[in-house]
């Protein structure tokens, strides 16, 4: 049972649908970020989208605390379908300071089919 699990799971990224890439990077006062990729996948009955972003502290500041973005999938209608939030912690990466660059994964329980789009902003950098 396992290695059908394992072969669907396989089976279930390999065919995932690449939906969006956007290689700009998008300036801010808290920095720059682009989104690398942006897809739905299923496994069974559950499907969720998948945003992979990169964060880079284009700015003169160093943060001590943490830099949050949040990541929003939409449908279609252009409806919002669900929204999460993911951080870079100093306690994790230490100070972020000018230069630094990272990526994040956020993950959104959806309806398949259903994201169509996805923005993605910084909340707030410490």
């Amino acid at each position: 049972m396992f290695k059908r699990f394992a072969a669907l799971a396989a089976l279930v990224v390999v065919c995932s649908l690449a939906m969006a890439q956007d290689a700009e990077w998008t300036k801010t006062e808290l920095g720059s970020f682009r989104v690398e990729r942006f897809w739905e996948e299923t496994l069974g009955d559950y499907t969720w989208a998948t945003t992979i972003v990169t964060y880079k502290n284009t700015t003169k500041k160093t943060f001590t605390k943490n830099v949050t973005l949040r990541a929003t999938i939409y449908d279609s209608q252009k409806k919002m379908v669900d929204t999460t939030t993911r951080s870079f912690f100093v306690f994790e990466y230490g100070p972020i300071k000018p230069d630094f660059e990272g990526t994040l994964k956020f993950e959104m329980g959806c309806a398949k089919g259903k994201a169509k789009s996805v923005s993605v902003r910084i909340d707030n950098a410490r």
